[in-house]
């Protein structure tokens, strides 16, 4: 199979989803990795974070390495690793079009990273908490 032409970018969002919409979020012209997972701790999401939050992650590499636990513990919350996949797949779906289309889009319309900004605001509160109806099973300490 041939791969498609162009000038290909990865843009990450990281973020965390509260039942009140996506918090702490951050965009990223690459694949996370280690120092780039770390560098959203420290600067976005533990910042955020308050006595009594739970953080829940999947088994992503870079939630595994060291110093993700201390520093969500050091900011009051406790952290479960679930052994399912719990990316955000629906919301991502849904709004992927409006992403991509702005990939393409003239510079005068915005970049992706502006779109997605754009765009997290409008994560409802019952995208929130349809999101949090999913069961999370296997969950670890």
């Amino acid at each position: 199979m041939a791969t498609p032409q162009g000038n290909w970018k990865i843009h990450t969002i990281l973020g965390a989803m509260s039942t009140h919409g996506l918090i702490a979020t951050m965009t990223v012209e690459a694949a996370t990795d280690a120092e780039i997972f770390l560098t959203y701790l420290d600067h976005v999401l533990c910042p955020a974070l308050r006595s009594g939050n739970v953080m829940v992650m999947d088994h992503l590499s870079s939630h595994k390495v060291a110093g993700v636990r201390e520093r969500i513990e050091a900011a009051g919350a406790e952290l479960l690793l679930s052994a399912a996949s719990i990316r955000l797949t629906s919301t991502r779906s849904r709004r992927r079009g409006q992403i991509s289309n702005s990939s393409s889009a003239p510079p005068e319309q915005g970049s992706p990273d502006q779109t997605i900004t754009k765009l997290i605001p409008t994560i409802r509160k019952q995208d929130a908490t349809a999101w949090f109806s999913i069961p999370f099973t296997a969950l670890h300490q």
